[in-house]
């Protein structure tokens, strides 16, 4: 995953795994702590966040946060 390791991961995002989503650590710049992360595109059905300047699905990211790879 170029660079995000999973320490990094939990550091900015919390998994919830009632709601399937994930919701920021951290505030920075117009997202704010505690609010839900993630875009969802229209044409593809799957949500992505963007960290570091980089787009992930959320089902690579579930992955990085449960297994580390």
């Amino acid at each position: 995953m170029e660079g995000l390791t999973q320490e990094r991961l939990k550091e900015l995002l919390t998994y919830n795994k009632y709601t399937k989503s994930f919701t920021w650590n951290v505030s920075q710049g117009s997202r704010s702590a505690g609010s839900t992360a993630g875009n969802y595109r229209l044409d593809r059905g799957y949500r992505r966040i963007g960290i570091d300047r980089k787009l992930f699905t959320v089902k690579e990211l579930i992955n990085l946060y449960f297994n580390g790879d």
